[in-house]
């Protein structure tokens, strides 16, 4: 198979062809987009330990719900995250759009939902352990939702990534992601999970899934579900915009097929334990709803603990130390 060669030029390529993507979208396309998101209603976790969900809100008289301040297109997303460490630091830099597949509607449920993404990571290793510095991730994601009666709902997630150094074309780069959950809704301040999640990581291919979302009142959220629970508090609300911020601890990582410098094709995992505590700018809506079409912004700063590089040809083991970490992104 061709080998792929990854570098600034393919970079620039891919980033214009996704804001032409978004550009190219139409007001039909958003408004119809804003009626798929108000159908959901159940708090279902993502593979990013995200929530998605609507929880009984009243819609406006077109049916649309909230779409306070948010843009037409295709919603696409930024984000750079950076380990300050400065022999063992890491940095990632990420795009990616999400749209729903609206020819697709069913009764039981809303139309299946397309996730694309581009990542970039670094180790900055200084070729201590004659690792690749450069890493790239290219994901295809596909997850739908099931509503089963006004209690219980089910969501299914499918995904396939290619994670590679760019030199490693083989079987050793593709990864699956997926997952599946049973949504039971107890009461409207309180969601339970039944589930599992498939990572993708060849050192933690699985984790379970099992736990509850509980809004006690309209400032405070609690997302007990790994991998990235966390503690939620509004800070204020003008009715055009929310500030909350938010506390948590969560694992992160992943698997890349990599080539040795003898030619031999490899697999390395990397992944942490983090604490973080952050900041998070959104539109308005109604309490009990963690998903929101618009311009989001968020802050993180943390403490990356528990990390290590699992190599796969001899089962070897790299502690790392920790370190703080810093991380941005927005949402359009």
């Amino acid at each position: 198979m061709a080998q792929i060669a990854f570098n600034a030029r393919n970079l620039v390529l891919f980033a214009s062809l996704w804001c032409l993507v978004c550009l190219a979208s139409n007001e039909r396309f958003a408004n119809a987009q804003d009626r798929f998101v108000a159908t959901q209603n159940t708090s279902i976790p993502n593979l990013e330990g995200e929530q998605l969900g609507i929880a009984n809100q009243k819609l406006d008289a077109d049916g649309f719900g909230f779409q306070q301040n948010r843009p037409t297109g295709i919603p696409g997303d930024l984000e750079a995250e950076w380990i300050t460490d400065s022999d063992f630091g890491y940095r990632r830099l990420g795009t990616g759009i999400s749209f729903p597949l609206l020819f697709l509607k069913r009764e039981n449920g809303p139309p299946p939902m397309v996730r694309l993404r581009f990542n970039h990571s670094d180790l900055n290793f200084n070729d201590r352990f004659g690792l690749p510095s450069d890493l790239y991730e290219a994901s295809f994601g596909l997850s739908g939702v099931r509503v089963i009666n006004e209690r219980w709902a089910v969501r299914s997630i499918l995904g396939m990534d290619f994670a590679t150094d760019g030199e490693n074309n083989s079987s050793d780069a593709w990864r699956f992601r997926g997952g599946a959950f049973a949504i039971y809704e107890m009461n409207p301040q309180l969601k339970l999970s039944f589930g599992a999640i498939a990572l993708g990581r060849e050192d933690l291919p699985v984790v379970p899934a099992v736990g509850a979302v509980w809004q006690p009142n309209v400032r405070t959220r609690w997302d007990l579900i790994l991998p990235r629970p966390r503690v939620s508090y509004l800070l204020t609300d003008d009715g055009k915009r929310q500030n909350w911020i938010y506390t948590g601890v969560g694992l992160e990582g992943n698997t890349w097929g990599y080539e040795t410098q003898l030619g031999q094709d490899r697999q390395l995992s990397y992944g942490d334990w983090r604490w973080s505590l952050g900041w998070e700018s959104r539109p308005s809506a109604p309490a009990g709803v963690p998903f929101v079409l618009g311009r989001k912004y968020s802050t993180e700063i943390g403490y990356a603990f528990s990390r290590d590089i699992e190599l796969d040809s001899d089962s070897e083991e790299i502690s790392l130390p920790s370190s703080f970490l810093i991380r941005v992104s927005t949402r359009y």
